[in-house]
């Protein structure tokens, strides 16, 4: 209770000191903290100035902590997100809690899950039941996931509806689908049905556009899976032009001189490990990856050597 009150009394002190647009902007992160079904927190402090967002604290998982700087970065008058919030070492939750988390967190998804169920048992939790869409199934996954107290998440969604199309008729729901994206031009593209599996090889210009490519077709109704294989303009693979800039950006950023950096990809999170020589070495990397938007997730074990 006295570290809330204290980070309580840090946000107010804040506030009195803030101008009307950075004053604006602190009341959409707080409202956007406590409306968010991974977060859903009010004991975050905030820090806001010129744009600038410092976010400290304590959350119970890596994930939250994650999850806190991405939705944040993505708001309206946002320029920077330096996120000092602390991962819990202490806290833990019965899993009568978890499963209320899991299932307030499921309320939460923006499509309707009544025919979804859950269940947990030491710590690993079961997705159960029927959506219509691949694009549901990985939302649901991606809401469950990171939620504290969950080690891990299995999904036995089956996805499917009255009357599925034929495979003939999903390629033409596809090839439609993909149509709408302004940047993406279907020739570009080879598109292939088999029970319901859908298979992309092709190439797109951005990894931004691929990202909104296997979004697009997961949200077609009738597709079950899909099977990646877009390569980007200059016949890289997403993967490898993620690995490339990366390798630039750390090696050409004089701020991290010293730090010696170790990453790995799988599709868009990013492993980092290795040691930087102070904290501000670790805001430097934060700053760096805002500046990527294709990662969408980080996990972080960097060390601080002085």
């Amino acid at each position: 209770m006295a570290d809330r009150e204290k980070r309580a009394a840090q946000t107010r002190s804040a506030v009195s000191r803030l101008g009307d647009e950075d004053r604006q902007l602190q009341d959409l992160i707080r409202k956007t903290l406590i409306e968010d079904p991974v977060l859903w927190s009010d004991d975050i402090a905030i820090r806001v100035k010129q744009g600038r967002v410092i976010l400290e604290g304590v959350v119970e998982s890596h994930a939250q902590r994650e999850r806190a700087e991405s939705v944040l970065s993505g708001l309206l008058g946002v320029k920077a997100v330096e996120n000092d919030l602390v991962v819990s070492q202490s806290h833990s939750f019965s899993e009568k809690q978890v499963f209320d988390f899991a299932n307030q967190a499921m309320s939460a998804a923006p499509f309707a899950t009544r025919d979804v169920s859950l269940s947990l048992r030491n710590g690993i939790l079961s997705i159960n039941g029927h959506v219509d869409t691949l694009w549901e199934k990985l939302k649901l996954i991606e809401l469950l996931d990171p939620l504290p107290g969950i080690k891990e998440t299995v999904s036995q969604l089956k996805i499917g509806y009255e009357n599925p199309p034929d495979e003939v008729s999903l390629r033409n729901k596809v090839i439609l689908a993909i149509s709408e994206l302004p940047r993406l031009k279907v020739q570009d593209l080879k598109v292939r049905v088999v029970h319901g599996t859908i298979y992309l090889k092709g190439e797109a210009d951005l990894a931004k556009d691929k990202q909104s490519l296997l979004e697009k077709v997961a949200r077609v109704k009738g597709a079950k899976e899909i099977v990646d294989e877009i390569e980007s303009r200059h016949g890289e693979t997403m993967e490898n032009d993620l690995r490339r800039k990366l390798e630039i950006a750390f090696r050409d950023e004089p701020r991290l001189a010293g730090a010696q950096l170790q990453f790995d990809l799988a599709g868009a999170t990013l492993f980092l490990r290795g040691v930087v020589r102070s904290g501000r070495q670790l805001y430097v990397i934060e700053e760096i990856l805002q500046e990527i938007p294709a990662i969408r997730r980080v996990i972080n074990e960097i060390l601080i050597r002085t």
